[in-house]
């Protein structure tokens, strides 16, 4: 209990001091633009090369990397479908609300901050390795799918019906188009060819990327700001939303999960991850492609709130039920 508390304290402290610092115009809302391109196009693709190229999948657990990696696809898109559904039924007279936004942050999870050390700590390094297999997957999935998904529910651009197919082809993939994706096929390409940069390389990619997890949480903070912070969890439509991403989910994915015929900690590490609060890539990802980030913000706080709960409960039941 007291790793999660520390861990989900670290988090909003950091926001705080990105919404303190908006405040306090230190960091004045001008210069999130700013800070949101330095994130996407320098910070970013040192992150990616270093959590991507330096994985080495083991011939040995060969079959259990294919599997979680296949399974983490399916999970994804499980929680994007019920996303989707959830927003249609909460906000089905909200015209004002971006359904992408918020499919792409209920399918959102934040495994390598909260996550890792968590894991590591309560179920061991075989967990561990599973954790950093689904988190592969889904930072490809991040910066290669959620800019595209963000569109999803838009109204239809009235220009589109002069477009050639050609012309519609390259504006829906032109999210991808931009420096982080591109650095995901390079990175995925090298990991599957067993290629690394050389030592030097990968230190420097590793201190620019080490940054990341904060200037993105200090984005999320100045986002924040111009909200009413004491109003968030008075949106009775997203604390419910995300509740029920954090409380719900993982006892949907629990009693799915824990029938299939899958290795144990396989189990494990995607019941637990059912239960981890949104990632902080979200918010900053929707804000830098034209997407208004305020739901991905507020879910950050809300879901970092509700989950040291139910981190906490599923940690419980896990260990009880698989005798861990």
């Amino acid at each position: 209990m007291g790793l999660i508390l520390s861990k989900i304290f670290s988090v909003l402290v950091i926001i705080g001091i990105g919404y303190g610092a908006n405040k306090l115009n230190i960091l004045p809302s001008e210069i999130e633009p700013h800070l949101n391109r330095m994130l996407f196009d320098i910070i970013i693709p040192g992150m990616l090369f270093t959590t991507i190229t330096t994985r080495e999948i083991d011939p040995e657990l060969y079959h259990m990397t294919l599997i979680t990696v296949l399974f983490t696809i399916v999970f994804i898109i499980f929680f994007l479908i019920v996303g989707a559904f959830l927003v249609k039924l909460l906000y089905r007279n909200d015209h004002k609300i971006e359904p992408g936004v918020h499919m792409v942050c209920f399918a959102s999870f934040n495994t390598a901050l909260i996550g890792f050390p968590i894991v590591n700590s309560l179920f061991g390094p075989d967990a561990l390795f599973l954790l950093v297999l689904i988190n592969l997957v889904y930072t490809i999935y991040t910066f290669v799918a959620m800019p595209i998904i963000m569109n999803f529910g838009l109204p239809k651009d009235p220009e589109a019906q002069s477009m050639t197919f050609g012309q519609k082809f390259m504006k829906a993939i032109k999210p991808i188009l931009t420096i982080a994706p591109i650095c995901v096929f390079i990175a995925t390409g090298m990991l599957f060819m067993g290629l690394r940069f050389p030592a030097p390389i990968e230190e420097c990619f590793s201190y620019i990327g080490s940054a990341s997890t904060v200037i993105s949480m200090l984005i999320v903070g100045i986002q924040l700001s111009r909200s009413n912070i004491r109003e968030v969890f008075k949106k009775y439509k997203e604390t419910l939303f995300f509740g029920i991403r954090v409380i719900v989910m993982p006892v949907i994915c629990f009693f799915v999960i824990s029938n299939l015929p899958l290795p144990t900690m396989v189990k494990v590490a995607f019941i637990f991850t059912a239960s981890l609060p949104t990632g902080v890539t979200p918010a900053p990802l929707a804000s830098a492609n034209g997407h208004d980030p305020s739901p991905a913000a507020e879910g950050i706080v809300i879901t970092c709130i509700i989950s040291m709960l139910a981190m906490t409960v599923t940690a419980m039941v896990l260990s009880g039920y698989f005798h861990l």
